[in-house]
């Protein structure tokens, strides 16, 4: 098994707005919800080669839920610290007609309290390392 860890996971909301501009209203023609976060993406990859997989970090908050819900409904396992901050999201704006071209809006990270960083290192990762062929981290550091 492979373990993924993302230590500031994301709710990833992307709105398809055609012919976006700025300083004016702009309507929103198709917005698509993810769990994100740069472990959670190698995750749903390593699921879709059917490689055995766990995704793991810090979650919190509605957003956090989501994350870890998303990620139950696609049969993706995950063992995620439950975390008193609320997990950041991050928004993207894309216009239709403008191909490869987005506008990135990414919230700061959660605040990790010293006895959570201690339930996910003493606890949930090194249950997880035992268990796990490799571990991989990846993504930005909370609160960044």
């Amino acid at each position: 098994m492979i373990t993924t860890i993302t230590l500031n996971a994301a709710a990833d909301l992307t709105y398809l707005i055609p012919r976006f501009r700025k300083n004016e209203i702009n309507r929103i023609q198709q917005v698509f919800k993810e769990p994100g976060g740069k472990g959670i993406n190698a995750a749903k990859v390593l699921h879709t080669l059917q490689i055995p997989v766990t995704a793991a970090g810090f979650a919190g908050g509605a957003n956090g839920r989501f994350i870890t819900e998303s990620l139950s409904s696609r049969s993706i396992n995950s063992r995620f610290t439950e975390i008193e901050d609320e997990s950041r999201a991050c928004h993207s704006i894309a216009d239709p007609g403008c191909a490869g071209i987005q506008t990135e809006l990414l919230e700061k990270g959660p605040d990790i309290k010293p006895a959570e960083w201690k339930q996910f290192l003493e606890r949930d990762l090194a249950e997880l390392a035992a268990e796990s062929q490799y571990v991989l981290f990846s993504g930005s550091l909370p609160g960044a």
